[in-house]
């Protein structure tokens, strides 16, 4: 017998159930709930749907997409983009049902105009092939060059043109340009 105050469920509403050491009683206020306390997570996940065109159906997600990426000047308004959308939505519906996707002329165009696109973004192998026989070329005219500075001042320009002659005939007779340099 219930405590007063306590929640009764009539005997109807239990549901037998066997698990795998015996057969137990399930509330079925209780399942009910779990159910309810479930769904709503299993729903979550689910995209909104904006409209449904036959079998098709078409998302938030889809239409807030095409918005954003027609309206960067920000001049469209989403119901403006709207109605435009969905006429071109139900063409494309209309046209894969007529089976048009499936037409070899209309493939044939789609893939040149992936191609044309694609050239823009992906390396010429031709053009690659060019660059590296003209690298190679300039490399084996390449000379690595190194410097000596000799500060100047004023008046003392000659000195420091024949210091740098000196530098030079050292250079020239064989001694090492980084001792050169660090004097």
């Amino acid at each position: 017998r219930p405590l007063k105050g306590s929640l009764c469920i009539p005997r109807f509403a239990q549901v037998p159930f066997r698990g795998f050491r015996g057969e137990y009683k399930i509330n079925a206020f209780i399942f009910c709930f779990a159910i309810l306390l479930f769904l709503p997570a299993a729903v979550s996940g689910m995209e909104p749907t904006l409209m449904h065109a036959g079998k098709y159906a078409f998302g938030v997600d889809d239409f807030e997409y095409v918005y954003r990426k027609n309206n960067l000047s920000g001049t469209q308004t989403p119901e403006e983009c709207l109605s435009l959308y969905i006429p071109y939505k139900l063409k494309v519906i209309a046209a894969k049902d007529a089976g048009l996707d499936t037409l070899p002329s209309l493939v044939e165009e789609w893939t040149t105009y992936c191609d044309r696109l694609a050239e823009k973004y992906l390396t010429d192998a031709i053009v690659d092939e060019q660059l590296l026989h003209e690298a190679y070329d300039r490399s084996l005219y390449e000379i690595e060059a190194a410097h000596i500075s000799v500060k100047i001042s004023g008046a003392d320009a000659s000195a420091a043109y024949d210091k740098m002659t000196q530098i030079r005939q050292q250079a020239i007779g064989g001694e090492d340009f980084e001792q050169l340099a660090e004097r």
